[in-house]
Formats: C-alpha cells, structure tokens, sequence
C-alpha cells in the first residue's frame, strides 16, 4: 500500500508571479504557508492585480530572496534588482511595463 507524500514545496512570495520550491516552511497563525503572496502588486485604484487579467505578468520573471531582502525581475532583455526597502521604484519598473 503506498501512502501520499509532500515531494515538493512551492510558495509565489508576489501574488500571479513566479513560484519558488522551498525545502520547509511553516504555516503561517492565519494557515497560508510563510512568504506565500507575501508580496501582491496593485492598480491604481486599490485591486490585486492579476496574471488573470493582466497577461503581461507571465512574460515578467521573479525571484524573492528572503534571506538579502531583495526582488530580482527580468522582462525582455533587462534584469532589475531591488532591495525591500525600493518598493516605489519596484512600482516604477512595473509601472514602465504594463502602463
């Protein structure tokens, strides 16, 4: 008789962008996995956005790293790198993409 079992972990740390596979994590008071959509962008008015709706999302590359506190994105050509504290300029690079 097999038995199921957890292979892989994955968490999307920013909300419709890419997963990364963790080797642990714990479960967060509210029950989500830690660094699971920590991160989520937003429009204008206030919403979530979504890759759903916003397409452009599956062409943009991420990577959170926790440990350095920092985003790296890659759209097109381009590489971008930003610490945790540069949120603005993060919404300034999705800003110039998706208008």
């Amino acid at each position: 008789m097999s038995y199921p079992f957890l292979s892989r972990i994955y968490v999307y740390p920013i909300k419709s962008l890419d997963p990364q596979e963790v080797k642990h994590s714990r479960i967060t008071p509210k029950g989500s996995l830690l660094h699971d959509r920590e991160f989520a962008l937003f429009t204008e008015d206030g919403k979530p956005l979504s890759a759903k709706k916003e397409k452009r999302l599956h062409l943009i590359r991420s990577f959170v790293d926790f440990d350095n506190e920092s985003f790296t994105f890659r759209y097109g050509g381009r590489e971008e790198r930003f610490s945790f504290s540069e949120l603005e300029k993060v919404g300034e690079f999705f800003s110039e993409i998706l208008g």
